[in-house]
């Protein structure tokens, strides 16, 4: 059940270090903060210069903004208008350049990747939770708790080719 505590306060700035990166993300009250376990995710994604990645529900932008900081050409997307906004704020925070859509999964980007990454809530909401209305549809994760990562296996395949990498954070 999604709980008050998964946000913040007030806005603050975090700071992270990341595959010898250094990375400064404004989260606030709007967008979920990065869970902990996504420095982990970014820790392990193999990124060389030059290769596409897209961010799959980007919220601050910390995948993607690891990414770009490693030489990938990035993309990034969410169904979230704050999300998008604040991911961008971050990415001039961090002096990378990041192309953003609004929009679930992939958007309207029709290429393929070299890497996807995404960061996406499993939570089961009751039929009735209306706690946080605005947020409901950004994480509920179904009857099962595994639409997100469904559909999005069912979407990545267009968007791969032989040679691509997908790391996705769940949470």
């Amino acid at each position: 059940m999604v709980r008050k505590s998964y946000f913040v306060e007030k806005t603050e700035t975090r700071e992270y270090k990341i595959k010898d990166v250094s990375v400064s993300i404004e989260v606030n009250q709007n967008v979920f903060p990065p869970p902990k376990n996504n420095p982990i995710t970014a820790e392990y994604m193999k990124v060389k210069k030059k290769e596409s990645v897209i961010d799959i529900g980007t919220g601050s932008g910390i995948l993607a903004i690891v990414a770009a900081k490693l030489g990938g050409v990035v993309s990034a997307t969410d169904n979230d208008e704050n999300a998008i906004e604040l991911s961008k704020k971050n990415a001039r925070r961090n002096n990378v350049i990041i192309s953003f859509k609004l929009g679930d999964y992939f958007a309207s980007f029709s290429n393929k990747f070299d890497v996807i990454v995404g960061n996406l809530s499993q939570t089961i909401l009751p039929p009735n939770y209306d706690q946080m209305p605005r947020l409901h549809k950004f994480v509920d994760g179904g009857k099962n708790g595994n639409k997100h990562v469904i559909e999005l296996l069912k979407k990545a395949k267009e968007h791969m080719h032989k040679n691509s990498r997908m790391y996705v954070n769940i949470f």
